[in-house]
């Protein structure tokens, strides 16, 4: 769909980084839930760079290194509490942007 190219690929808040395979170039992006349909992925490593960006009116990014084991429902925690947004987790969704 098309909100689906725009936003990314939703992340599944129960599925560890290591299931998705992702690139030091790929940027996670916090958005207000819209779907539950997404593409699950493998990654390989014991630690991951991770850059999350949450848009308007935001327009926050932060780069954060975590472990391959890390949750998408604990690296969403992670991020609103390094950007000091004191909001309920379950408001967003982790969408992924694969770069190519």
């Amino acid at each position: 769909s098309d909100s689906k190219n725009t936003i990314g690929v939703k992340m599944n808040p129960h599925r560890t980084l290591r299931s998705y395979r992702l690139k030091a170039t790929d940027i996670l992006v916090l958005q207000k839930e819209v779907t539950t349909s997404g593409i699950w992925r493998s990654v390989a490593g014991e630690q991951v760079p991770v850059i999350i960006s949450i848009p308007e009116p935001f327009n926050l990014s932060k780069a954060l290194k975590v472990v391959r084991t890390t949750t998408i429902k604990e690296l969403k925690k992670l991020f609103l509490k390094k950007i000091y947004l004191s909001v309920p987790p379950s408001m967003y969704g982790l969408y992924a942007r694969f770069d190519g």
